[in-house]
């Protein structure tokens, strides 16, 4: 991956950052929650929840949910590709890699 943000980072975590704002969306973006899911899959993947949190973010960028804002171009591109893909489909994805 080309993303400066994303060095040392492969296609999985950035499915799991897609699915941690798609689990956000279905639960109506609960307060505290964003957060809870970057940490948890920090300690996974050994990648900042910071870092994390930003591409979540990100793809909340995308979807048109925050203010005039531009996400970054991969964000959008896996947005655009992944949106109407379920939870469940984009776990096993990411599983494979």
């Amino acid at each position: 991956m080309s993303d400066s943000i994303n060095s040392g980072w492969d296609e999985s975590t950035e499915l799991r950052c897609l699915i941690i704002f798609k689990r956000l969306y279905v639960e109506d973006f609960p307060r505290g929650r964003h957060v809870q899911y970057c940490r948890e899959l920090s300690k996974e993947l050994n990648i900042s929840a910071e870092r994390l949190s930003a591409r979540v973010t990100d793809y909340k960028t995308a979807a048109g949910m925050n203010a005039a804002s531009e996400a970054p171009a991969k964000a959008v591109r896996l947005y655009k590709k992944y949106r109407h893909t379920s939870i469940g489909e984009l776990e096993e994805m990411a599983a494979r890699y």
